[in-house]
């Protein structure tokens, strides 16, 4: 997959590949014979490892979609059973292979706290029909990767987009059926909050409504207030009446008088009533938005499953079908 004009080039010239072969060892676990190589390049994984995670991401990015095939219980018998072993008789076929999408979804609750849920369904390719039990269908059943030889396939009558559609909008109907009262209760936490910080501002605003912003009374031991020019020195008259700009506390050049500080800025109440006021603005947005409740749903896994048809009928889905959701 990585080495596309190389495959090209292999399989047009008919060759063998050779790809690279890499060993990985796990610790307590005792390695499987290898075939002898002229250099072994060795890992050694251990969990926090970075090509563990690398390996991880990948097993999930290309293993979304499995295939497996439901092997019939005369093959599960060990060797040499009798036809007691098989339940019914010495011959108990179940019936054709069917096709099922086992589709499973991760179901993230947002609010003061993420909880997470896995919600599995089955939906069968021939009549769309959903199972919300499809776990309980997949008990007791062994999956194989190879189809048995001797049973008939049938061939899906349906995308897999057609089945992904149809778990989803049943999803989508349960959860809208769902408890929201976390959700309530997350919104007036944050309505709460909101009442709280607009008060405080308000109040602030209102305190400046005479055109002065509030001040802290310095004590005589600080030293001068921030923004304000301090004692001019010997050298700056000296620097003055030569037409140099006057230095700093610590030798530097002041700023341009452009540059205002913090402290100049609160100078004007205009400024700092329109300051305060996008604080208070921000503060909101960042609430709203911290107290807004979410559900996600993400698909991570699905696999066509061909399963032998054993007579039963998928669970009934509760609630609203999925058409009228």
């Amino acid at each position: 997959r990585y080495r596309p004009f190389y495959w090209s080039y292999v399989t047009s010239l008919g060759l063998s590949p050779t790809p690279l072969v890499r060993t990985y060892r796990f610790p307590g676990l005792r390695p499987t014979a290898t075939p002898p190589a002229l250099s072994m390049h060795e890992e050694v994984l251990t969990f926090g490892a970075p090509r563990l995670r690398l390996m991880l991401e990948a097993a999930v990015a290309f293993g979304r979609l499995s295939r497996a095939f439901e092997v019939p219980e005369e093959e599960n018998r060990p060797p040499g059973a009798g036809s007691e072993a098989v339940p019914g008789g010495a011959h108990s076929p179940r019936g054709v292979l069917v096709p099922w999408l086992l589709l499973s979804f991760t179901v993230a609750y947002t609010a003061a706290l993420r909880w997470e849920r896995l919600v599995t369904y089955g939906v069968r390719l021939t009549d769309l029909a959903l199972d919300e039990a499809f776990h309980a269908r997949l008990a007791g059943r062994r999956l194989g990767p190879n189809p048995p030889p001797d049973r008939p396939i049938l061939t899906p009558l349906f995308r897999f987009s057609a089945a992904v559609e149809k778990a989803t909008a049943h999803l989508r109907a349960r959860l809208q059926a769902e408890d929201r009262s976390w959700a309530d209760a997350w919104i007036r936490e944050g309505e709460a909050e909101k009442a709280k910080i607009a008060r405080y501002y308000d109040a602030l605003l209102r305190r400046s409504g005479d055109g002065a912003a509030p001040r802290r009374r310095r004590n005589r031991r600080e030293g001068p207030a921030r923004g304000s020019a301090p004692e001019p020195s010997a050298r700056d008259e000296r620097a003055a009446r030569n037409g140099e700009p006057p230095e700093g506390p610590s030798g530097a050049v002041p700023k341009t008088p452009g540059a205002t500080s913090r402290g100049q800025g609160a100078d004007d109440p205009l400024a700092f009533r329109t300051a305060l006021s996008e604080e208070k603005n921000r503060r909101l947005a960042e609430i709203d938005w911290a107290h807004t409740p979410a559900i996600d749903v993400t698909l991570e896994q699905a696999a066509l499953l061909y399963l032998l048809d054993d007579g039963t009928r998928p669970a009934p889905a509760g609630g609203p079908p999925a058409d009228e959701a």
